[in-house]
């Protein structure tokens, strides 16, 4: 299952609101989400924001066939936002199709960060329909890391403001955390910059065990040959950790050790230099 939850994670934002405002096409060559949800920048409050995406169905989950997916309702959306699918909310997306969704609107809620609600229906082996809150279905099936599952949306109170990190402990559904302007501050995307390009090449970015307690493999997707850098650092972003590592097309792995490391919050980056993609992990 933890493939197909994986593939999910592009329900950060799907609302429909009775027209067509996206094309599926050209479509996606394997499932994922195009930007990857940790690369949407954060919104403004009271400034307009215009942001479309494409994912793809996958086709298979651990022992299940996949038929189709369908999304019914997103709770928990910040006011002023809408959510267009190139579909009617609750149409099927088969196995292997593309589709399309875009966010817009003027946020208008107060700045924090806002945990969504992912109401969907997962038809397998053409028998059984996984019907629930996305994160909750995961659980259900002791998919591993259900969190990773978890969308969230962050709304910052000024243009120059700098987004915070997301709070992943915040699991509780249709959570919604104020910023007090202590958070910990995170690079976001930016559409006048090339981040989207890393996050376009690298996919199902994972880290396990997590929490660590020695040894970590960071296990990831790309769709290129290239070398990255990857880094760790700390909550208040010093760097512990850098290498060089050449990254070939298809599935990767990495291994690092904890070596004398103490125990907290780290977040794990791969860049080029240009962009770059984070996945936030815990050392015990």
């Amino acid at each position: 299952m933890k493939k197909l939850f994986t593939s999910l994670t592009f329900f950060s934002c799907l609302f429909y609101a009775g027209a067509q405002v996206c094309s599926p096409t050209p479509p996606l060559s394997e499932p994922k989400f195009d930007p990857k949800p940790d690369s949407v920048r954060c919104m403004v409050r009271n400034q307009a924001y215009d942001q479309t995406f494409k994912f793809r169905i996958p086709d298979k989950a651990g022992n299940f066939t996949i038929n189709w997916m369908a999304i019914d309702s997103v709770t928990n959306i910040p006011a002023g936002i809408t959510y267009q699918l190139n579909k009617p909310l609750g149409s099927q997306y088969n196995a292997n199709e593309t589709g399309c969704v875009k966010l817009s609107g003027t946020p208008i809620a107060n700045a924090g960060q806002y945990r969504l609600g992912i109401w969907v229906r997962i038809r397998v082996n053409n028998t059984l329909t996984l019907p629930g809150e996305i994160y909750e279905v995961a659980k259900s099936q002791n998919v591993s890391n259900a969190s990773d599952y978890i969308i969230w949306i962050r709304v910052k109170e000024q243009p120059g403001n700098t987004c915070p990190c997301i709070d992943t402990s915040r699991v509780a559904r249709n959570d919604v955390k104020p910023y007090t302007g202590n958070e910990t501050q995170c690079p976001e995307f930016d559409p006048s910059s090339n981040i989207a390009n890393i996050a376009g090449s690298i996919s199902g970015l994972n880290i396990a065990p997590n929490p660590v307690s020695n040894v970590a493999i960071v296990e990831f997707f790309a769709d290129k040959n290239a070398v990255y850098t990857a880094k760790i650092s700390n909550l208040i972003g010093k760097e512990v950790y850098r290498k060089n590592v050449e990254v070939k097309a298809g599935p990767n792995i990495i291994n690092f050790n904890r070596n004398d490391l103490p125990g907290g919050v780290y977040f794990f980056t791969l860049t080029d230099g240009k962009g770059q993609v984070t996945k936030r992990f815990i050392i015990e």
